[in-house]
Formats: C-alpha cells, sequence, structure tokens
C-alpha cells in the first residue's frame, strides 16, 4: 500500500461524520511535501476525489501558488482519470467547490471537453462513455454557476446530437436533460434542434419530449394575453397527455399535466370540479414522485426543476380552494371571510409561489388566474358588496394590500362598481370573462394514465415543431381564435 493511502486510512479512521463529507487537508495527509510528492497517484488513482478536497482546502488557508502543484495534478487527474467512479465523485467535488474550479479556469474546461469529446467516440468503451456524460454534467453546472463560458459547452453538446444514432447509449441517454437545462437559460443557443434529433432514438425520446414540452411552456408563460396564452397552454397540455400515454410511469409529465390543466380549467364554466380534480391528481403524483425521488442524488443543475414543480403545485392547491368559489350557483353564504381569503391567495399567488418553469409566476397568475376571480365578483352584485364590507368593517382584510389590490382592480374595469354585471361587461378594457371561450376547448378532465396508446403511434409521431414553426403558427391574441 502506497504511505499517502495509509495516511488517507488512518484519517478516515478518526475522522468526524462532518470531516469526512469536508475531505482531509493537505495537514492530515502528512503535509504539503508528502501530498506533492504522492499527487500522480492521487490524481490517477480512486482517491482523485480527496485530491480535490485537499487542494480546496490549501486555497483557503494559502495563496493559488503555493497550491499550484495540487492544481496542476487536478488537471492530470480530470484529463486522465479512466476509473468512472472515482471520475464521478471527482467531478461531484470540483461542481460543489466553485472557488477551485475557478482557480483551474481554462485548463479544467478543456480538460472537461476532451473527455466529453472521447465520451462520443467511446464504442463499446462503457467507463469511457460515463466519464464523457460525467465531464458533460459537471460542465453544465460550472456554466451555469458562470464559471466556464457557454459557447463551447452549447456547441460540444449540438454538435454531439448531429448523429445521435452514432452516440453510445450510455452516453446519449444524459444529454437530452441537459440539453433541456441549457435551453431554459439560453433559449436563443438553437438547442431545441439538438432535442429534436433526440426523438428518433428509443432511449432518449422520451426525455427529449418532455424537455421540449417544457421549453414550449416556457414560452406559452412569456405572452401577456389571455388568448395566446391559454392556445399554448392547451398544446403544451395535449403533448403532456400524449407523453404520459406513451410512458405511464412518466410522473414528471403528469405532475405538469395536472397543473396546467387546473390553470386552464379555472376559466372553465364548472371549474368547481375541473380544478379539484386536477389537484386531486397532482397530489397523488406528487407523493409517488417525492416518494421515487428520496434519498437520491439530485445534481444541483436539477433542483431548480424540483422548485419548479413544487411551485406549480403550491399554484394549483391555490387555484383548487379558490374554484370551489366561482360557480356561479355558490350563494357564498356561511363564512365569507373564509371564502375572501382563499380568493384572495390566488388573486395574489405570485406574491407566495415564487418560482414557475424558472420564471416569476406573475405572468400566468396575471393572465390566467386575476381575470377569472375578478370577473367572480363582476358578475354578481352580492359578492362585490361582501367585498366592500369587508374592506369596511373587517379588521383582518380592511389593511390587505391584497383586498385592496382586487377592489382596485374592479373599480377600474367598472365605471360604476355598484352597476350589474351585465352593465360591467361594456367597461371591461381587457380582462374579459372567457370561460365559455375555453369551453369549446377544455374536454371533461381525463387523467393523463387512462390514456390508451395506439398501436401504430411511434416516437417520431410526436412531430415537434421547430422554433421557427411554432412561432409563426401561434393564433394571434384574438378572443375569436381560442374558441375556433
Amino acid at each position: 500500500m502506497h504511505a499517502i493511502d495509509e495516511r488517507l486510512a488512518a484519517w478516515a479512521a478518526h475522522a468526524t461524520p462532518a470531516q469526512r463529507r469536508a475531505g482531509p487537508t493537505v495537514h492530515d495527509l502528512g503535509g504539503m511535501d508528502a501530498v506533492t510528492a504522492a499527487a500522480d497517484h492521487l490524481a490517477t488513482g480512486p482517491f482523485l476525489p480527496h485530491l480535490i478536497q485537499a487542494t480546496a482546502h490549501c486555497l483557503q488557508q494559502a495563496d493559488s501558488e503555493a497550491a499550484a502543484p495540487l492544481c496542476n495534478a487536478v488537471i492530470t487527474g480530470m484529463r486522465t482519470q479512466d476509473n468512472h467512479t472515482a471520475f464521478a465523485t471527482a467531478a461531484d467535488a470540483l461542481a460543489a467547490r466553485p472557488a477551485l474550479a475557478r482557480t483551474l479556469g481554462t485548463p479544467l474546461a478543456r480538460a472537461m471537453l476532451a473527455r466529453l469529446n472521447a465520451g462520443q467516440d467511446a464504442g463499446d468503451d462503457l467507463a469511457a462513455a460515463l466519464i464523457g456524460a460525467e465531464a458533460a454534467e459537471c460542465l453544465v453546472q460550472l456554466t451555469l454557476a458562470g464559471i466556464t463560458r457557454p459557447a463551447q459547452l452549447l456547441g460540444a453538446l449540438d454538435e454531439a446530437t448531429e448523429d445521435a444514432a452514432a452516440l453510445p447509449e450510455p452516453f446519449a441517454t444524459r444529454l437530452p436533460r441537459l440539453l433541456g437545462v441549457l435551453d431554459a437559460h439560453h433559449p436563443t443557443a438553437g438547442l431545441r434542434a439538438a432535442l429534436e434529433r433526440c426523438l428518433i432514438l428509443d432511449h432518449t425520446c422520451r426525455d427529449a419530449a418532455f424537455e421540449l414540452a417544457l421549453g414550449d411552456l416556457r414560452q406559452a408563460l412569456e405572452h401577456d394575453h389571455y388568448s395566446t396564452m391559454a392556445a399554448d397552454l392547451i398544446e403544451v397540455r395535449r403533448r403532456l397527455a400524449e407523453l404520459v400515454a406513451l410512458d405511464p410511469d412518466r410522473l414528471d409529465a403528469q405532475l405538469y399535466h395536472a397543473a396546467v390543466d387546473a390553470v386552464l380549467s379555472l376559466s372553465a364554466p364548472d371549474a368547481s370540479t375541473r380544478v379539484p380534480a386536477a389537484a386531486t391528481a397532482l397530489r397523488s403524483t406528487l407523493q409517488r414522485y417525492r416518494s421515487w425521488n428520496h434519498r437520491t442524488h439530485t445534481p444541483s443543475w436539477a433542483t431548480a426543476r424540483d422548485d419548479d414543480i413544487t411551485a406549480w403545485a403550491e399554484l394549483t392547491l391555490l387555484l383548487e380552494a379558490a374554484a370551489t368559489h366561482l360557480d356561479d350557483d355558490d350563494p357564498w353564504f356561511g363564512d365569507c371571510h373564509g371564502i375572501l381569503t382563499v380568493l384572495l391567495r390566488a388573486y395574489t399567488a405570485h406574491h407566495t409561489v415564487t418560482v414557475v418553469t424558472e420564471t416569476p409566476t406573475a405572468a400566468v397568475v396575471e393572465t390566467m388566474v386575476a381575470p377569472v376571480i375578478e370577473d367572480a365578483f363582476l358578475r354578481q352584485e352580492n359578492r362585490l358588496r361582501f367585498l366592500q364590507h369587508a374592506l369596511t368593517h373587517d379588521e383582518d382584510l380592511r389593511d390587505d394590500p391584497a383586498a385592496r389590490q382586487l377592489h382596485a382592480a374592479l373599480s377600474w374595469r367598472s365605471p360604476d362598481p355598484e352597476a350589474p354585471a351585465t352593465a360591467v361587461e361594456a367597461g371591461d378594457r381587457g380582462k374579459a370573462r372567457r370561460w365559455h371561450l375555453l369551453a369549446h376547448n377544455i374536454p371533461p378532465w381525463t387523467s393523463p394514465r387512462s390514456l390508451t396508446r395506439h398501436p401504430n403511434t411511434s416516437w417520431t409521431g410526436l412531430n415537434w415543431p421547430s422554433a421557427a414553426t411554432r412561432t409563426s403558427s401561434r393564433p394571434s391574441p384574438t378572443p375569436s381564435t381560442a374558441a375556433s
């Protein structure tokens, strides 16, 4: 056994759990001279992650010049390491230590790009293919952290998918999710075409289809007109339902399908039935999704996706509570304070639900939710009186910013707040009730798991359009489009 291995074993035997997570210091391994002498052994052997940890500690305690021999050894290890487990753990250690990665700079980026390119040509060499995928994932994390420039990585991944069928399966399988997260941060880089090329392979088509659907969802939420946002969300929901029909175990697609369905169903005439049905499906699926993910490793670049799913779930629960009281047949007898509270929470959901597809929720709340809640008051005079009475006499709601915001919006939409709902429509400045339009587009809610796959359906039959096609084929923002 090498002397440095003995020191590592002795350190691990006496280290606390916190110390083992942080890794050994140069002092723990016998000092700078001992570590420098064993640098090549650490770089090419199974203890490369410990070398990275010791180097990071050294940089915290000394200047970069003193740590230069160790930094050079880390670069050598990332360039030559042929043990997949050691490389993957080392890549995670680097991603968790941005200061070290920034100090390593361009040589680290070049070494990782070389491993990525080698993974494309690995053929039957499983370790090389997996190392290439680990290098790509590490570069994604460093790019999102602003440590490495995105241009080289974006170009390398786009080039890698030009002949997706020629890629080793273990390497290709990891690409769609990486392309999807990069497309979310760099939407103009043209990565959608790379994802579309992944649809032709059975081992990449499911992830590629899902990432394409999320790209469509992000684009839908960029609209500021009800009709265009609703039309695009209807298309997103259809594609998610198609994906779930082809892959019934796709829990993340089921979650997004239920959430989008809840937002669309809020405008339906029977929202009090549709929205709770979507919320029930989401709760059940979310429980299974979290159980499946329990104690599994989630890379840092994927945490935003989990936050996104949580935000959609929170928004759906707020919509479920509000939808109960949107029906015109609901007399609002009983606890009017409670009714106003749940409606106001949904009306200002973007103040509490802060992440949806990595953008603020203001767009979907202000465009798809707020008008529906305002209409519930404008259609019936007694509901306006409930709100006015609460603002005058209810201590909890009198100074509530959400209640005052709603009252101001209702006053703005109606020249005479005391007028009945039929007179209000003439004064609408753009937030008119649209449930009668969406009613033609929203079929009765059906769980996507109950959809059946046609025997002739194939993944290439998904026929996802290019970005240019989607942009040119969008309906004009007129109410008649949503009804057609």
